[in-house]
């Protein structure tokens, strides 16, 4: 049984930079009053945040931090099973997850997830939706067990029955009986291999001297072809080489032809640079009547003479031009001649690549036939030496089936062992033993709360429901105030399983804004009726707004906001 003890937060939600405790085991019934969005409610996301990295309601974790703070956000729950005394530390901005046993810090796993994992199955031993169907009813983020799908209903029961070891008993049974398939497979493949490896080998003797010799004559046809096919393709480069050295010879004709074109592309520049000049005296001579240096008068017979001599030395550099052009033309059919050839003589030292590559494959060819050749003639002389393997392989063959066999009879056992772990085995003759019981308690509870309806659970966990009007009623079809009847008297059932059981079984009880719901008046009374009567073994806290019943609690706990964070009194 767990007994929570304290819990306890700082820079948490609206909680400021000093801790705000909570006495989880001090009062049997305890109501913690206040105001809308005083903080009343985060005693809930403190206990869930602490052990489960979560909050009750539906806030992300960075806004748990306190917004006025922003940052050393802490909570930390104290609780003991048995002799052991537990303390979980867990806060954000830093990030901390500490787990002391008896007031010592355990070693953290590597990963908090682990760490996490580890908290859940080996100290608290229920999940979160297990500790919320039990621990806590709420209006906001609580989930009704009667709203849960099958699988997370089944999940809560395997929970307080503490039947999920068998679980995960069937997953290691089931992953061993996959690995011990496919063994077989794998023994398969090496029986389906050995066998082949039987029957060639028994062809191999049985042909061996047979086909040896004709072997032999064909490999060594081949080698004499591809023998041939060298000599052959060593002729054709032969005939490649000598038409390379004619063309070099082109090649070396042509070597200047590059540097040719460099000088005379550069007269080229030279003269197209003297013609703009030219032409640029002339438009000068022709334009300007006044030199524009020192504004002397050019006479017109000057400026006539100096023209034509202009002309005169365009006509020049023209002609010269025009030879130029035909130079840097003849030129530059011979750089296109000269690339030709280099062209010529890439494509054959190409081709003489090619040829040279074939080469080399055709003697890998023929080293490898003489390697042939020669394992064929050692297998013939080496004839026992063949049998010999044969009775290995037998011998080796036999060892396979024998251990086919046995992993086939362990198969059989596991299969048999799973069969009894599946849901419909041992897991369902012990939630049907427990059925009658739990009908049993919700029948109760439904009368305390005055609810007078034939309400059962199948092994499936569905709901079969009679009333005195209806049949084939189901829960969807309550009213509100009936669904928190249902709700309650399930959750009361649930705890007095875990009660026998004493899995999930916890001294505490929170209920948040129960009264401030659905129920009417008798339902408000048979609900603090039970809690007083039927849960005096268990810490109930019950968060609400409503006047006129702390009377009826034996502590009263008022929560408000001074300034911008959550302060408590107790009286």
């Amino acid at each position: 049984m767990i007994i929570f003890k304290k819990v306890r937060a700082k820079n948490f939600l609206s909680i400021g930079n000093q801790y705000l405790e909570y006495d989880l085991n001090k009062d049997h019934l305890t109501i913690i009053k206040g105001i809308n969005s005083s903080g009343k409610t985060s005693v809930l996301d403190c206990i869930t945040f602490a052990l489960y990295k979560k909050a009750y309601r539906s806030i992300n974790l960075p806004q748990l931090v306190n917004n006025i703070n922003k940052k050393d956000c802490v909570a930390e729950i104290e609780f003991s099973i048995g002799e052991t005394e537990w303390m979980v530390r867990r806060g954000l901005s830093p990030n901390i997850f500490e787990i002391h046993k008896n007031g010592k810090m355990l070693d953290q796993h590597s990963s908090a997830i682990e760490q996490q994992k580890w908290l859940e199955e080996n100290v608290l031993k229920m999940s979160y939706k297990t500790f919320v169907q039990i621990v806590i009813l709420g209006t906001s983020s609580f989930i009704p067990f009667m709203q849960l799908v099958p699988a997370d209903r089944r999940e809560v029961i395997e929970d307080l029955l503490d039947i999920k070891l068998f679980s995960s008993m069937n997953l290691l049974v089931k992953e061993k009986i996959k690995e011990m398939k496919d063994s077989v497979k794998i023994l398969n493949l090496q029986k389906d291999s050995c066998e082949d490896k039987i029957q060639m080998q028994r062809n191999f003797i049985e042909n061996l001297e047979q086909r040896s010799r004709n072997d032999i004559q064909e490999k060594s046809d081949t080698i004499t072809q591809l023998f041939a096919s060298v000599e052959s393709i060593q002729t054709e480069n032969g005939v490649i080489n000598t038409q390379i050295q004619e063309l070099q010879t082109k090649l070396e004709e042509l070597t200047d032809v590059s540097d040719k074109l460099k000088v005379l592309m550069s007269d080229k520049t030279k003269l197209t640079i003297q013609a703009q000049n030219l032409k640029e005296t002339f438009k000068f001579f022709k334009d300007n009547d006044t030199c524009p240096t020192c504004s002397q008068h050019i006479e017109a017979e000057f400026k006539k003479e100096k023209q034509k001599e202009t002309k005169k030395e365009m006509s020049g550099l023209k002609k010269t031009y025009d030879n130029l052009l035909e130079s840097i033309e003849s030129e530059t059919q011979r750089q296109n001649r000269f690339r030709e050839v280099s062209s010529e003589v890439t494509d054959l030292n190409q081709k003489i690549s090619y040829n040279n590559y074939h080469i080399q494959q055709r003697q890998n060819q023929i080293k490898e036939l003489h390697k042939q050749i020669k394992k064929i003639t050692d297998a013939i002389n080496i004839k026992n030496d063949e049998h010999q393997k044969m009775d290995e392989y037998l011998k080796n063959l036999d060892e396979i089936k024998t251990g086919v066999a046995e992993i086939k009879d362990e198969i059989y056992n596991h299969e048999y062992v799973q069969l009894l772990l599946k849901d419909s085995g041992v897991k369902s003759r012990i939630i049907e033993k427990y059925l009658k019981i739990i009908n049993s308690q919700i029948t109760k509870y439904l009368n305390l709360l005055e609810l007078y309806v034939n309400f059962t659970l199948d092994s499936e966990f569905n709901e079969q429901i009679m009333t005195p009007t209806f049949e084939n009623f189901s829960y969807g079809n309550f009213s509100e105030g009936q669904k928190r009847r249902v709700d309650l008297a399930l959750l009361f059932t649930w705890r007095y399983i875990s009660s026998l059981k004493n899995s999930a079984n916890t001294n505490l009880l929170i209920c948040d804004e129960i009264l401030d719901g659905s129920l009417d008046e008798m339902g408000h009374f048979a609900f603090l009726k039970i809690i007083k009567d039927e849960m005096k073994n268990s810490n109930v806290f019950v968060i609400s707004h409503r006047d006129g019943i702390e009377h009826r609690f034996d502590k009263v706990i008022s929560i408000e906001k001074k300034g911008n964070f959550t302060v408590k009194t107790e009286n």
